[in-house]
């Protein structure tokens, strides 16, 4: 109570500025229409940039570990290129942490953990620097990024698709065999499932792909128009 009363007390909340870093990576992010996810080592902040068509991925969440000596190991991973590729990973970012609250020993900020973390980061040669554009954010290209929809393994099928929303997708492909696999780079569901435009009973149930993302098997030669829904999203309309 005493210290209310002499004024030492001044509210929970904290005018707190977003530094420019984060709002030029906001603008770099945002003006690229093309669909990618970023990877933020060791964890996101409140100020990283998230949209539908650029959503983020937090280390901890990828690699499931908030030990950074684990983090560590899975950067050094010699198949992460491969992974970050599938998981349709564009850009890794390590955030600036102005605050201080990431990174730390004993309960204290430790630069030599955030000069490792980059350090590691640099010696995959696979990836590209993006170098004097965004200030104390490091931000590294993974080369070769996979798209939200593909077919891995038949060169000549062409892919076009259109986000209705983040649980339904309009997609055309041309010139598939039999048996292609329509890889879907979310989170691995059941309840993903794909129609064939006009014929809502050859549905495709998805199926699950490397790196616990979602794949359908068509099931014939030639082109397709297909929408993919999640199907729980019909409850959530209805009650809306």
């Amino acid at each position: 109570l005493i210290p209310v009363l002499i004024g030492q007390v001044k509210g929970m909340l904290v005018y707190e500025s977003i530094q420019r870093e984060y709002e030029i990576v906001h603008n770099f992010l945002s003006t690229q229409n093309t669909f990618f996810r970023t990877l933020w080592i060791p964890a996101s902040t409140k100020y990283s940039f998230t949209s539908n068509n650029h959503p983020l991925v937090s280390a901890d969440y990828l690699f499931k570990t908030t030990d950074i000596d684990k983090i560590w190991a899975n950067i050094a991973d010699r198949n992460l290129v491969f992974r970050l590729q599938n998981l349709s990973i564009k850009y890794i970012i390590v955030p600036y942490d102005f605050n201080q609250q990431m990174l730390l020993t004993d309960r204290k900020y430790d630069e030599k953990k955030y000069q490792k973390t980059v350090k590691q980061l640099f010696l995959i040669k696979d990836f590209k620097p993006l170098i004097g554009k965004f200030g104390n954010l490091v931000i590294l290209e993974v080369p070769n990024f996979k798209d939200h929809f593909r077919i891995d393994n038949n060169s000549r099928a062409k892919i076009s698709f259109k986000t209705i929303n983040p649980s339904k997708y309009k997609i055309q492909i041309t010139n598939v065999k039999k048996d292609d696999l329509l890889v879907f780079s979310e989170n691995y569901d059941k309840n993903w499932v794909a129609w064939e435009e006009n014929n809502n009973r050859n549905k495709l149930v998805s199926k699950k792909y490397s790196d616990n993302l979602n794949y359908f098997i068509l099931p014939r030669d030639g082109n397709y128009i297909l929408e993919v829904y999640y199907v729980p999203q019909r409850w959530v309309e209805l009650g809306l």
